[in-house]
């Protein structure tokens, strides 16, 4: 017999009410769905219209948010957000990765059926704050650290080029450069002069 909870609560994207105006309907399932031992809360049928176009919609674009009652001697990381497929006729975890918020354990979908906490022994084992993305998406965090590599390499390259230019003043000081730069051209002067004298002692060769 399922436990039947006190309150559950759902968390609707604004963009699925505003952007796409998606009405939603939350009902009791059919009874059918509960001939099953494992259910650790009561369990609802969710639904959305979309009455401009007069269709039902079965997928959808963001995750929601749904959360229940459940046995205060539960255990997270041994119950899952489960739905029932009604092509196996049988309850599959949907969400194994269950969170406790406000004393209820809470789990995301993003296709509608009917939905309840399920136990699936120790399925929520290997979920801890590691598989919590930046993005909520492995790709787009990886994308962020690829550029912020290359952000940073970037940056190093400027400053290595910045001080080539400027590090003689900031190393020699003023004068020090001066003197640098003298000596540099009585160095050219000299070999100027090396060469003109080889080519006269050719010459008179």
């Amino acid at each position: 017999k399922p436990v039947i909870g006190i309150d559950i609560k759902i968390k609707i994207p604004t963009n699925l009410i505003i952007n796409e105006k998606l009405t939603f309907l939350i009902t009791s399932p059919s009874t059918f769905v509960f001939n099953t031992n494992k259910l650790r809360s009561n369990a609802i049928d969710i639904s959305a219209f979309d009455f401009d176009k007069n269709i039902q919609i079965t997928s959808l674009s963001s995750d929601i948010e749904i959360c229940f009652d459940v046995n205060d001697d539960i255990d997270e990381e041994d119950v899952c957000l489960g739905y029932f497929d009604v092509n196996k006729n049988e309850w599959l975890c949907q969400d194994k990765c269950i969170e406790e918020k406000n004393n209820q354990f809470c789990g995301k979908t993003d296709h509608l059926t009917n939905f309840a906490i399920l136990f699936s022994g120790g399925v929520g084992d290997n979920c801890d704050d590691s598989n919590n993305f930046i993005f909520s998406n492995e790709y787009y965090d990886l994308v962020l650290i690829l550029s912020s590599a290359l952000f940073i390499i970037l940056c190093i390259l400027f400053i290595t080029i910045i001080l080539l230019l400027i590090g003689g003043n900031l190393l020699y000081g003023k004068e020090g450069n001066r003197v640098r730069k003298l000596r540099l051209l009585q160095s050219e002067r000299a070999e100027s002069d090396l060469i003109i004298n080889t080519v006269s002692d050719d010459d008179q060769l």
